[in-house]
């Protein structure tokens, strides 16, 4: 396809008429020679053209008629930039606006809604996390690249997205044990499922477990002691809205039972506000 055929097939893609793509910069009868090969444009007219038609100039001088191939060639430093920056909303705006997709455009695709769920899930915006995360395994089907850790934490966090109150009940846990046997979010998995044998490196899980244990032994000021340390130093560790929703419900517990019915409230109502997020 020759430079004029290339330009010509944009435009008409596009529904432009000559007169409109030619705008100020060239005159019609002008881009009529030039589409039909009858003449060549200089520089700065085929820079106009390029960037009227959204085309990379190296496409339209090269011999072949990949036009994905420049397009990512001209984005995909960008698209890597934003992503290793965790601009994760950027580098999907820019892989969007691709004509096409790639295996290794829909693995960063992948990943960047797997990020974006992990932000939404430690924030409380559980709603979006699904979103976040129903995308993510959609890309993971489309993609040659290996998923495996996605397919692994996926349902997981789904469950938690789908069901606050009772995650595992959503959980097919036979399947997940399979995928997920030492992957990196194990630990999370024997928190939820309040392994009281298992050995945390996680400070704020290993504690809640250690407080939850307290509390079936009735044993509620040393789980107090506990838990109001994951509540003094969580700004010191990641965000964990799921984690933090389940603290205040048994430091809610824990002052009932002491019949401290103010501090009770206030944990209550901490646990409600992140609740009211859940769903925002």
């Amino acid at each position: 396809m020759t430079l004029g055929e290339k330009i010509k097939r944009a435009r008409t893609s596009k529904k432009l008429t000559q007169a409109e793509l030619a705008g100020e910069k060239v005159t019609r009868n002008m881009l009529s020679a030039i589409e039909s090969g009858k003449a060549t444009p200089s520089l700065s007219t085929l820079e106009y053209l390029a960037e009227a038609l959204e085309l990379p100039v190296s496409y339209l001088l090269s011999p072949d008629n990949d036009l994905f191939f420049y397009q990512k060639k001209e984005r995909i430093g960008a698209i890597k930039s934003a992503f290793e920056s965790k601009n994760y909303n950027v580098c999907i705006s820019h892989i969007m606006k691709l004509d096409m997709l790639d295996d290794e455009l829909y693995f960063l695709l992948a990943q960047c809604n797997f990020e974006l769920a992990m932000i939404s899930i430690q924030n409380g915006s559980l709603s979006s996390a699904k979103k976040q995360l129903t995308l993510c395994r959609d890309y993971c089907e489309r993609t040659a690249y290996d998923t495996m850790r996605f397919e692994c934490i996926i349902p997981l966090y789904l469950a938690i997205a789908e069901n606050v109150n009772a995650p595992l009940l959503e959980f097919e846990e036979p399947k997940f044990l399979k995928l997920m046997s030492g992957a990196f979010d194990y630990e999370f998995y024997k928190y939820l499922t309040l392994d009281f044998n298992y050995e945390f490196k996680n400070f704020q899980y290993g504690n809640h477990i250690a407080a939850k244990k307290l509390i079936k032994e009735r044993k509620y000021s040393d789980a107090l002691t506990l838990l109001l340390e994951i509540e003094n130093t969580r700004s010191e560790y990641p965000r964990n809205a799921y984690l933090m929703f389940s603290v205040y419900g048994d430091l809610e517990i824990c002052y009932k039972q002491l019949f401290d019915f103010e501090s009770a409230y206030r944990f209550a109502s901490k646990r409600i506000s992140l609740m009211e997020g859940f769903n925002s």
